[in-house]
């Protein structure tokens, strides 16, 4: 399981160590840029992965991601992005655009897609993604602060029958946000 607040750098430069005609080392960075095919070997297992053989989408870390994989063929691997920022914590809806969109696809039906995935969050307070970035499953999710649930049942003593009410409501609205995200991850995990 992987707790992340953003995506990783890519990997795009290659660093070469050379000597000099005095025998003195140098350090070269040589940019390698989308148009060249990285190449990916794990020493341990002896396996190779090739960025041509991966979306251009945070490439780099679902290459890292399929060599953790071929170490441990049965291990799922989960990613709990929490994406949201600022005291709302919610999220960029230029973060979930990043997610759900699909190669050559219309720019009207990416944008209606994003506002129904907007809308799901701020319902939800998860996105759910299965084998995405490398991941089996990602997990997007507003800021902390949203998350947090009324867990304990505040009344006055001598509450009325309306105020005991209201009072549980509060308290199970605030359990059933994060249902979605704990029944997915059971199954998951079952």
């Amino acid at each position: 399981m992987f707790l992340t607040d953003g995506c990783g750098s890519e990997l795009n430069t290659v660093n070469h160590i050379g000597v000099n005609h005095d025998g003195d080392e140098y350090n070269t960075c040589i940019g390698s840029g989308w148009r060249n095919d990285m190449i990916m070997i794990d020493k341990v297992t002896n396996t190779t992965v090739r960025s041509a053989d991966f979306d251009n989408s945070n490439q780099n870390l679902a290459m890292i991601l399929a060599l953790l994989k071929k170490r441990v063929p049965e291990m799922n691997i989960v990613n709990f992005f929490v994406a949201g920022n600022g005291r709302s914590g919610r999220v960029d809806k230029y973060e979930i655009r990043n997610l759900i969109k699909k190669k050559g696809e219309d720019w009207g039906e990416l944008t209606i897609r994003t506002k129904e995935a907007v809308k799901k969050i701020n319902k939800e307070n998860v996105l759910i993604f299965d084998n995405k970035q490398g991941f089996d499953q990602l997990y997007l999710l507003p800021g902390l602060n949203s998350m947090i649930t009324n867990e304990s049942l505040d009344v006055e003593v001598g509450a009325s029958k309306a105020q005991l009410k209201r009072a549980f409501g509060k308290m199970a609205t605030g359990k059933l946000s994060n249902r979605p995200l704990l029944n997915n991850f059971v199954k998951m995990v079952a």
